[in-house]
């Protein structure tokens, strides 16, 4: 019994081997049966499988793929017919988009020229004069001027003397044409002439010495004077 024993088991691995061996054989041999069609009920399964998974094409008719494509196509626009125009009138010719209108030129009014204001003329400056006044009598006796020029008298001599305007001895003429007093040697006296006209002036003094004016002198003042001849005034 122990020698059966130890012979089975020994000879159990070849054993289950050839068991394994002969399911796989017997496993396979059903797989080929089953798909390749030698059991008639398993063929009938797949084909009917087959059918319910396979979709059944769809045969189209010639006149729904002729209706089909017909509209697919778009239909060509009716053309419009030209409008009857009446005999003798001509037709109103339509104006091109493309003509634009010409801008009218403007005409530019040249900038009127604005008159610069009259640039007043420089004033002469005032001039002064001086006249001495010595044992013969003023020098210059006579002397022309403008407005605005000043005369200054001048005692050169070593007496007393007294420029005053006319008439003796009141003064009148050019009242502030007095210094109201003799001047002394050395002294002067100025005054501004700011009329024209002639203005006769003497010498105080001289005249209350020997009661008549002897010493006299003239002062003419123009408004302007005469570039050819500076004794005249210029004539307005």
């Amino acid at each position: 019994m122990s020698l059966i024993n130890q012979m089975f088991l020994k000879s159990s691995p070849l054993i289950i081997f050839v068991i394994l061996i002969g399911l796989a054989l017997l496993g396979a041999g059903f797989y080929v049966a089953v798909w390749g069609g030698t059991i008639p009920f398993f063929q009938e399964k797949r084909e009917s499988t087959a059918q319910r998974v396979l979709p059944q094409p769809t045969e189209t008719t010639t006149e729904e793929a002729t209706s089909a494509i017909a509209v697919s196509e778009p239909e060509p626009e009716p053309e419009s017919a030209p409008t009857p125009q009446a005999p003798g009138v001509l037709p109103i010719p339509t104006p091109s988009p493309l003509a634009e209108t010409q801008p009218t030129p403007q005409v530019e009014t040249p900038p009127v020229p604005q008159e610069s204001p009259s640039e007043e003329k420089p004033q002469s400056t005032p001039k002064e004069f001086i006249v001495f006044i010595d044992a013969g009598g003023f020098n210059p006796r006579f002397i022309t001027i403008t407005v605005g020029d000043r005369v200054q008298w001048f005692n050169a001599d070593t007496a007393l003397h007294w420029p005053a305007s006319d008439p003796h001895p009141t003064h009148t003429g050019l009242s502030d044409f007095d210094p109201f007093a003799d001047l002394r040697p050395g002294e002067s006296f100025g005054f501004i002439f700011q009329t024209t006209g002639i203005f006769a002036y003497h010498d105080h003094t001289q005249a209350v010495v020997d009661d008549l004016a002897t010493i006299t002198g003239v002062v003419q003042v123009c408004s302007k004077i005469r570039k050819e001849d500076p004794e005249r005034c210029e004539e307005p």
